[in-house]
């Protein structure tokens, strides 16, 4: 079963995007405004002082445009797995491949994560809290042979917890795929899988 990720590069770049238009077509009005239209030195430069903040967040989004941008152009991984839904306590089959420049990698590693999300009110406020409460190595390699495909088995504890999709709680898990470039953005891709309850036994 082929798995995909859980947001695209393109989304990813094309959010950004938009988060750093709006936000520094906001911030641009009142830089306008400072330079043109307010009068005396002193105001000027309290005027300043107070639109730094929003200015340096501006440039830390177009940072962030450029560097998703650079995001588009890395080596894309696909990531299948030998079953749809893993029983715990099951072993699984993980295949990988990348597409694209393998050279520019100088190492892939693959984990499964285990991840719990909790949803809770406190006040008038919702919080929500993240723990990863599972780490299971799939493989880290160097070789190019090995970068560009290969495939490991590995197995789910049954100590753990199945996936779980409630209002309240989750549980979530995924294959983590990491590859250094050197000089360049890093791949880094998230794909989500299901893990089923254990099916009792037959009496």
């Amino acid at each position: 079963m082929k798995l995909t990720t859980k947001q695209s590069r393109w989304i990813s770049f094309l959010i950004m995007c938009g988060i750093s238009v709006f936000w520094n077509g906001i911030v641009g009005v009142f830089v306008a405004a400072l330079i043109f239209n307010t009068p005396g030195i002193w105001f000027k430069l309290g005027f300043m002082l107070f639109l730094s903040p929003f200015v340096f967040i501006g440039i830390v989004l177009l940072v962030g445009c450029c560097y998703m941008f650079l995001k588009l152009f890395t080596p894309r991984v696909e990531v299948a797995l030998s079953t749809g839904a893993v029983p715990l306590g099951g072993d699984v089959d993980i295949a990988w491949e990348v597409i694209g420049r393998t050279s520019r990698l100088r190492n892939l590693k693959l984990e499964i994560q285990g991840e719990q999300k909790a949803v809770y009110r406190r006040g008038t406020d919702t919080h929500t809290d993240t723990e990863i409460f599972e780490i299971i190595p799939v493989c880290a390699v160097t070789r190019q042979d090995d970068i560009r495909f290969g495939s490991a088995s590995v197995r789910i504890p049954q100590s753990t917890m199945h996936t779980h999709e409630g209002t309240s709680n989750q549980i979530t898990w995924s294959v983590i795929v990491h590859g250094e470039i050197r000089w360049w953005p890093d791949v880094f891709e998230s794909f989500s899988f299901r893990v089923k309850p254990v099916s009792a036994d037959p009496t």
